[in-house]
């Protein structure tokens, strides 16, 4: 891909280790938002957004950082 139909908004700002902290961050706030559908009881909903960010061996959800 080039440039223009990669980046049509902007000119790329950072490096691949930026990219992938975005990536980190993202997984991590579809997985809280994964825990309250699932709290709420939007069953349906939350195992759609595990299907999108699923947990890696060693990560954790983001409520059980919270009761920490």
């Amino acid at each position: 891909m080039t440039h223009d139909t990669e980046w049509p908004a902007a000119e790329p700002h950072c490096g691949q280790e930026q990219a992938a902290t975005e990536a980190g961050w993202l997984a991590w706030c579809i997985r809280y938002l994964a825990n309250e559908a699932r709290r709420s009881g939007f069953e349906d909903t939350a195992a759609a957004l595990d299907a999108a960010a699923p947990i890696a061996d060693g990560d954790e959800r983001p409520a059980d950082r919270l009761r920490d």
